[in-house]
């Protein structure tokens, strides 16, 4: 591979090793990212580790249920089998042919929580001790999951995680406390703290069924959003026609603005991400539109359900500035889904229009990096998110950090976010980014090698500070 700057692998002395790794465990983290399931709805089913495999990107999972229909490919193809006894060898040869990085993630993870180091010992009894204790750990969660220190205790006590941001489905599909944590103001910060560790949790509202509105037999109950405000009382009905819609639309943002810490659109699994200009709004014939909110999703072109989606878009960004006298974030999935449209400068044109605005690019624009470090040079309302990249490629992810630390972004760069279905996963990626981290500081060359509180300061500003200070700047 040709580097854009010249690297060496430089030896370190086991002092400065241990130095990188005792730092790395030290800091306490801010967890950007997450799609845990509730367990009570697995923890039943044989074997377990099957399930938690799935909720890790090993095995076919739909984080997403109820998303339009998308050409996606799946994320994973591992099979798993209901024997156990095939298991180890068909993960290790889906490790040995990995195209992804999602099993080492998953072996490390499974190695920091119950000790088992499946990377060197992938056997029948290695594999069959972990589904005893999966089962032993999962076994005594309570019916209702209020307090749940039990489930999340390794996220705090091997993660030293601080703070979670959930990004789950609206209603049933989620833990029981998504909706309460809807209910409390996020200024009140002790009404997040629903665990016995030191662990805050926080929502991310996800906005991508708004640009389906019209459809409302495509988005089940647990993702049409929609259906999720009518439960919440801001709306008597689901709005039939276009103006109650709109209307709908900004109490959502008037309601919101004090509950979450962000909103999220995975719009790129389902259509292109680029939104064109904001002439839309001036463009599109209101009757038009009407019309195409009335209509059934079948009797609509293509090119009509991306005029809709283009103008709730831009609907929602315009008032999200008039409505909310301080911009909330707003996570855009960008690369890895349908992949010609997920390109992150398909975003451009939002990000010029909508200064106001802060643009979290989760992955990174995976695989166009070098474009994702152009947009943070070019756009300071962007922020770049590694949420998922060191599953997706260790390799890639040193080499965001050593580009990130070379153009000074670091501070214009958030680390972590498992996008994982289950603890066992989000602890699997955070090892492995730290992995990363020591990796990058380790090999860049530099006239006056990064001192030691230089990469103090990189490794707080990407675990954790940059975090803080764009999620929690309205809390009081």
């Amino acid at each position: 591979m040709k580097w854009a700057f010249e690297l060496t692998d430089i030896d370190l002395s086991l002092k400065r090793k241990m130095y990188l790794d005792n730092l790395n465990d030290n800091i306490s983290v801010f967890d950007v990212h997450e799609h845990f399931s509730n367990p009570l709805n697995f923890i039943h089913k044989r074997p377990l580790l099957n399930e938690i495999l799935k909720r890790s990107y090993v095995g076919d999972f739909d984080f997403y249920p109820g998303l339009v229909s998308s050409n996606c490919d799946p994320i994973d193809e591992t099979p798993l089998p209901t024997d156990l006894s095939s298991l180890p060898r068909i993960l290790k040869n889906a490790y040995d042919k990995r195209a992804q990085d999602y099993i080492p993630a998953f072996f490390k993870g499974i190695k920091a929580i119950y000790g088992i180091d499946l990377e060197q010992n992938l056997s029948l009894t290695s594999i069959n001790r972990l589904e005893q204790e999966l089962i032993n750990r999962y076994k005594d969660l309570p019916e209702k999951l209020s307090v749940i220190s039990h489930f999340f205790d390794s996220l705090s006590q091997i993660g030293n995680i601080r703070h979670v941001i959930l990004d789950i489905p609206h209603c049933n599909y989620g833990f029981d406390f998504s909706n309460c944590l809807l209910d409390k103001s996020r200024t009140q910060r002790g009404a997040h703290k629903l665990t016995d560790d030191d662990i805050e949790f926080h929502v991310s509202l996800r906005i991508n069924s708004l640009l389906y509105g019209f459809n409302k037999e495509i988005w089940n109950q647990d993702t049409f959003l929609p259906g999720f405000l009518k439960n919440k009382g801001l709306v008597e009905t689901i709005p039939d026609n276009f103006d109650d819609y709109l209307a709908m639309i900004d109490k959502m943002l008037e309601w919101s603005k004090n509950k979450i810490v962000s909103y999220k659109c995975a719009s790129a699994y389902e259509r292109t991400i680029n939104f064109g200009s904001a002439e839309v709004l001036k463009d599109l014939r209101y009757s038009k539109l009407n019309t195409l909110f009335r209509l059934p999703a079948k009797d609509l072109k293509r090119s009509e359900v991306l005029e809709f989606g283009n103008y709730i878009m831009h609907y929602l960004l315009k008032n999200m500035i008039q409505i909310q006298k301080s911009s909330i974030p707003i996570q855009m999935h960008t690369g890895m889904a349908i992949r010609s449209g997920s390109h992150p400068n398909n975003l451009l044109s939002l990000i010029k229009r909508y200064k106001e605005i802060d643009f979290h690019l989760l992955h990174c624009g995976y695989p166009w990096i070098e474009e994702m470090i152009d947009i943070l040079k070019n756009h300071k309302n962007c922020i770049g998110e590694m949420v998922w990249l060191p599953q997706l490629s260790v390799e890639t992810t040193i080499k965001f950090i050593i580009l990130s630390v070379k153009n000074k972004l670091t501070d214009r760069i958030i680390g972590f976010g498992g996008d994982s279905g289950c603890v066992e996963g989000a602890i699997g990626a955070l090892e492995t980014l730290k992995g990363c981290l020591i990796e990058a500081f380790s090999t860049i060359k530099n006239k006056n090698p990064l001192a030691n509180e230089e990469i103090s300061k990189f490794s707080r500003q990407i675990l954790s500070l940059n975090a803080i200070k764009s999620y929690l700047k309205n809390l009081s």
